[in-house]
């Protein structure tokens, strides 16, 4: 068998491979060049990070000394963050791509002093909200506004390699870097909001915060069957709800056999339902040493030290694992002995991948943050 090459001089010629047993990732040269590939692409992503900071800074500068002139066109839009979201996810690697994807991540929303926690009252009789918030973490470094890349290659999409518009995708490398994610309440508190289903990095701006109404679904129809069975679904107080929606709950609730008077049940989805992911195990060793993290205080204050919530750390990181949170080349295939780390609160995970695309969590420890960043965001390990 024959193989089509390039010389140095860039004339193809061929080359027989029917001897060749070796694997071209084993060799010293492709280790060393991918060794020097990560050394640069950490350095880059270090350089961007003060560079952002540095961003920060200037725009914090120039937001106080410009907050009493006019602005020079109706049509820009000046906001400054209401909240900061405490997160378990202090890097972006291992960050869920969608917030459904791992519902036992728990957050709290903390608003600023110059926010009234009056703002939020209400908010409790909710089930979900809408976070708008920025991609303070992108590491794409813009010299210009309009330096950004208009159609992109989605993870996912087939056939690979196939670029779209960056506004039909959920790609945080947007004209303007603003997100949108929806999160379940789980209680409210003075200044604090509680919030679980997170994909958000920790410390990102909160700039607003919207309750969840089911004429947020698509296709929603006011009254009837449907309003009654999303009284199931979404939670909102009854002054949201239409007549002919409450008036179903009511039959609902006075229908026998657990009837919703329309001859089936009325599904209820319970949030905390425990979710079980089969394709993650954990060794004896990596379960140890969660429980004697997580009595360190390893977790908090998402998580406390009180024994029941070590299994919610276990299930939460369980399902980040089970989404692969290795770079799209990375995905689906084998890791080597050392395996992957991704940060979790202030504990380091460690899992292997096998060949049977099984993963296994073998190491829990903590995790020392430099002071040098200071934001909170992008930490780097000490060495």
């Amino acid at each position: 068998m024959t193989s089509l090459h390039q010389s140095s001089k860039g004339v193809p010629t061929h080359t027989d491979t029917s001897d060749q047993n070796t694997n071209v990732t084993d060799s010293p040269e492709y280790l060393r060049l991918l060794e020097r590939c990560e050394s640069e692409r950490r350095g880059r992503i270090n350089t961007e990070i003060k560079f952002r900071k540095y961003q920060r800074e200037q725009q914090d500068s120039s937001a106080s000394s410009s907050s009493t002139s006019n602005s020079s066109s109706n049509d820009t839009l000046s906001m400054t963050p209401i909240a900061y979201i405490t997160t378990p996810f202090t890097k972006r690697t291992g960050c869920p791509r969608q917030p459904t994807l791992c519902p036992h991540s728990i957050a709290t929303i903390n608003l600023q002093k110059d926010c009234h926690p009056d703002t939020i009252q209400g908010l409790e009789q909710y089930s979900h909200c809408w976070v708008i918030f920025t991609f303070d973490n992108n590491t794409d470094v813009r010299t210009h506004k309009n330096n950004y890349k208009a159609k992109i290659t989605p993870p996912r999409i087939r056939p690979a390699g196939t670029k779209v518009g960056c506004m039909s995708t959920r790609t945080p490398h947007r004209p303007n870097n603003v997100g949108l994610s929806l999160l379940t309440i789980k209680s409210v508190s003075g200044r604090t909001i509680t919030v679980s289903g997170v994909d958000l990095c920790d410390q990102t701006p909160i700039y607003d915060i919207k309750p969840y109404v089911p004429w947020d679904v698509a296709g929603y129809i006011s009254g009837g069957r449907w309003g009654g069975e999303m009284c199931g679904v979404v939670q909102c107080p009854d002054w949201v709800w239409d007549s002919e929606a409450l008036e179903y709950m009511k039959r609902a609730s006075n229908g026998s056999n657990g009837s919703n008077g329309y001859g089936s049940p009325l599904k209820k989805i319970k949030t905390e339902e425990i979710v079980r992911i089969e394709c993650v195990t954990w060794t004896d060793e990596a379960v140890e040493q969660l429980t004697r993290e997580h009595q360190k205080g390893a977790f908090k204050p998402l998580y406390p030290s009180r024994k029941s919530d070590v299994n919610t750390v276990q299930l939460a990181i369980s399902e980040i694992l089970s989404q692969d949170p290795r770079h799209n080349r990375q995905k689906g295939t084998a890791t080597n002995e050392e395996g992957y780390k991704v940060v979790f609160c202030a504990a380091q995970v460690r899992f292997v991948v096998g060949d049977d695309k099984k993963t296994e969590v073998v190491e829990i420890s903590k995790v020392n943050f430099e002071e040098g960043d200071g934001d909170g965001r992008m930490k780097l390990f000490k060495k």
